[in-house]
């Protein structure tokens, strides 16, 4: 796996390290081949990020306290931050995982209802309001 960095001017995988301040080779978050992944699923660099960020959180939500002797980490805070920035990077939670359905119907105008009446895979309604009509 490789880490490269040369500025969010050179192309979307920079501008996505860029988005998430893995920009120190010293302290390596991600790898290309894994930002170059969520470019795959994500065209917007925002949400790759966003995508990016969450995953680093699961990581590091897996790691939540550490000890080691008497060194001890907690990466709670860290997991939880990447969530936040995650999260404003992505406000409406496209990369979340969650189903972001919104309901749909028709009939919302009189063409459309007309297409509907004339389309025999649509389901008919029992009745309609014209039959009443006497």
């Amino acid at each position: 796996m490789t880490w490269t960095y040369t500025g969010p001017a050179s192309g979307d995988k920079d501008v996505v390290r860029f988005l998430i301040a893995d920009t120190n080779t010293l302290d390596q978050q991600i790898s290309d081949e894994e930002i170059e992944y969520s470019l795959t699923l994500y065209s917007d660099t925002s949400l790759a990020a966003a995508y990016v960020l969450r995953a680093l959180a699961a990581k590091y939500s897996r790691l939540a306290y550490t000890r080691i002797g008497e060194e001890a980490a907690d990466f709670r805070g860290v997991a939880a931050s990447m969530r936040a920035q995650a999260n404003e990077l992505d406000p409406g939670g496209t990369t979340s995982g969650s189903m972001n359905i919104l309901p749909s119907f028709g009939g919302r105008s009189i063409t459309e209802k007309d297409i509907l009446y004339t389309n025999d895979d649509f389901v008919q309604p029992r009745f309609r309001r014209d039959d009443l009509d006497v």
